[in-house]
């Protein structure tokens, strides 16, 4: 086994299971002891024809004594005649030179079971060796991708869903659902029931206007008892809300939220699908292990934008085949188009018994002939109605009456006329949402009311008319960009509308967006940080990766402007965005917090700013934040900066008043790395600020003595 000392327990587990199916590992751990020559055990072994298993993560890439160890076994067996090398990757790491050349088996992101089965297929063609099997490092919350484990016992906090989506979801959710008490029971039944008594699958499968999405958002917005849900509903009406990328996005941020994670920044599209089964894994085991059932609620399967193509990736290949842990899945869409071809032929979504059929609804009936009425009225109306209704969809949505305004033909109409027309009869097809970034002060903005009154309006316009109302937003966009985004800039140029450049392909005007500094400043003085800039220029990355030509000029400005932004960020001040809190601007602290790119400083960031909401009586904000200080923290490759940075956590939340966390992570501090290897100096000043920390959290503790009296 050639591994480093931060990968110990994963080097200790595959040995345990290579043992366990009946082969001999020699493991430094188990086989060295006192006494032992390493180098002259390790040249012995080599020598003996023995099969090298490097446990490869970033820290085994720095590893001088590492990289000597698996060169030894390649340079015996260098055309892999006898797999004398077998590279098992811990993390989601680079694999550089020669290593490429090997097929690697990957053991993160997954659980115990699959793991073993991976490793094992891969392995095929008086010790101090432990009586008991060990800890799978995953439920540790090592060298994974995931930053929470059930074995954690933390509790669930109180409310359902936490996450921003749910307000999204309210504005699908009807005021109030008429008729479908019993459909609303039958999904009760579904998702309380043992699991001896339901299966896992459940579809809710009818035509269109049958009332599917008010049916699921309203169970969304008030589960029974013991359910936590966590949903995405498909839909063309909201901007970025009806591909595979979205769903991952919107439902991990949920599962986070469960526990109180924070969704690592800046991740790749494959990082954020292993995220995802990781997570949804995760919360089932922590809401099975707090007597509660986790339940995955996806609307519109129908409605996916990105089936499409011999290459597509469907949504509904994502949900997993085996639930985990007792947790359930609601899906709803219509009869076509059919099921994507990339699910596999033995997925539940195949099997015709999981089909719950939706009566039609009176009520969704009326409604529907009353908003096509609405449409038709529009599309054949006044110029402003057409205008309105042709924008509105251009766009996908967010447009708020000012924009509106200023993008009207009609030189004399005001946002108050836009308003009142569609707040009226004739703009019951219409609805309404708060900003994203501003939702307290900003406008509200206008978006259909139904999907498929997004796709009436599609095919009424056509290709040709949309795409002049799309050159009319082009011209808008341009007109603000000339004016350098002044104050002021509608939110739709600066989220929206990339979003919508994105969806259509076009390719050249995202990247002209993600990467103008002076509109990503602008983003910056309304969100308080940077990490929207950083994910729009990932987005950009990620698309041209996908298409068909990979525009290699288009990807180095895109490098070249993210390093422009890393940079920028990479002087902030840590103690600043403690100070925001103290300003009463905790959001604008914490994106200036997750702005910093480097680990070590942004985890520094982040404990001060735990330490400073705590002080602020934000407590449960501290909480989140703090764990998001040790995530980074434990990232960190290096043991002497990664016990550094969590001894740093502990003393800012022993000072905050958080004593429990602070010795529980002080003592984490203790546990990192070889110390041996470490300078006596840089020993002595980690142990000092542990020590401090601990002192702090047990002066804490004390009871206060009480008054003199007078």
């Amino acid at each position: 086994m050639s591994y480093t000392a931060v990968d110990r327990e994963w080097a200790e587990w595959i040995a345990w299971m290579l043992e366990d199916a009946g082969h001999h590992a020699l493991i430094q751990a188990w086989d060295f002891g006192p006494g032992s020559h390493f180098v002259g055990e390790m040249q012995r072994a080599f020598e003996g024809g023995r099969r090298t298993v490097a446990v490869l993560s970033a820290a085994y890439l720095t590893s001088a004594f590492a990289s000597e160890e698996w060169q030894a076994s390649w340079a015996a067996d260098p055309a892999g005649a006898e797999r004398l090398l077998l590279v098992v990757r811990v993390e989601d790491c680079d694999r550089p030179g020669l290593l490429r050349q090997l097929v690697s088996v990957d053991l993160f992101g997954i659980n115990r079971a699959e793991a073993k089965r991976r490793l094992l297929k891969a392995i095929e063609t008086h010790r101090g060796k432990p009586d008991i099997e060990p800890t799978f490092p995953a439920a540790a919350g090592q060298s994974t991708v995931a930053p929470f484990s059930p074995s954690a016992s933390r509790a669930l906090p109180v409310a359902a869903v936490r996450s921003a989506y749910v307000e999204q979801v309210r504005q699908i959710a009807p005021p109030r659902l008429v008729g479908r008490e019993a459909a609303l029971a039958r999904l009760a039944v579904f998702c309380t029931a043992s699991d001896s008594a339901a299966g896992s699958y459940v579809w809710w499968r009818a035509a269109a206007w049958t009332g599917k999405s008010a049916l699921l958002s309203s169970f969304v917005l008030d589960p029974p008892s013991g359910v936590r849900v966590v949903s995405f509903f498909i839909t063309a009406r909201f901007a970025g809300n009806s591909g595979r990328a979205a769903f991952v996005e919107i439902v991990i941020e949920q599962l986070g939220d469960l526990p109180g994670e924070t969704v690592p920044p800046f991740q790749d599209q494959g990082r954020r699908e292993r995220l995802w089964f990781h997570w949804f894994a995760e919360a089932a085991a922590l809401c099975q292990e707090g007597g509660e059932r986790l339940v995955l609620v996806v609307d519109g399967l129908d409605e996916d934008q990105g089936v499409t193509g011999p290459a597509a990736h469907s949504i509904a290949a994502l949900l997993p085949a085996s639930p985990p842990d007792g947790a359930r899945v609601v899906v709803a869409g219509r009869p076509n188009p059919p099921i994507p071809a990339d699910v596999p032929p033995s997925h539940p979504l195949r099997n015709p018994a999981i089909i719950e059929t939706l009566g039609r609804s009176e009520h969704a009936a009326t409604i529907k002939a009353d908003m096509q009425a609405d449409l038709y009225r529009l599309r054949t109306g006044s110029p402003l109605g057409r205008d309105l209704l042709g924008l509105v969809t251009a766009a996908g949505g967010g447009l708020s009456g000012h924009d509106l305004e200023e993008l009207s033909s009609d030189p004399d109409v005001t946002a108050w006329d836009i308003d009142w027309l569609l707040s009226t009869v004739t703009g019951r097809s219409f609805t309404s949402r708060a900003a994203r970034w501003k939702p307290a002060e900003g406008p509200r903005v206008y978006l259909l009311g139904h999907e498929e009154l997004q796709q009436d309006a599609v095919r009424s316009y056509g290709p040709v008319k949309l795409a002049a109302y799309r050159n009319r937003l082009h011209g808008w966009a341009q007109n603000y960009r000339e004016r350098c985004w002044p104050t002021g800039t509608p939110e739709y140029l600066l989220r929206g509308y990339y979003r919508l450049l994105l969806a259509t392909g076009d390719i050249s005007r995202a990247v002209a967006c993600a990467t103008d500094l002076e509109r990503h400043d602008r983003m910056l003085d309304l969100t308080g940080g940077d990490t929207a800039t950083l994910a729009e220029i990932t987005d950009a990355q990620n698309n041209i990766l996908a298409g068909p030509s990979h525009d290699l000029a288009l990807m180095a400005r895109l490098a070249v402007h993210r390093q422009r932004i890393a940079d920028r960020n990479s002087n902030i001040p840590t103690d600043l965005p403690a100070v925001w809190v103290a300003l009463g601007q905790p959001a604008r602290a914490e994106q200036l917090a997750r702005a910093i790119t480097d680990p070590y400083r942004q985890a520094e960031a982040l404990a001060r700013l735990a330490g400073a909401l705590a002080q602020a009586g934000a407590h449960d904000r501290a909480e989140q934040t703090a764990a998001a200080a040790e995530q980074t923290a434990r990232a960190i490759t290096n043991p002497y900066r990664q016990a550094e940075a969590l001894a740093r956590l502990a003393e800012a939340l022993a000072q905050a008043g958080a004593h429990d966390r602070a010795e529980q992570t002080a003592a984490a501090a203790l546990a990192v790395g070889d110390w041996r290897n470490l300078p006596f100096a840089e020993v002595g000043k980690i142990s000092l600020k542990v020590l401090e920390a601990i002192a702090d959290a047990a002066v804490g503790e004390q009871p206060q003595p009480a008054a003199p009296k007078p």
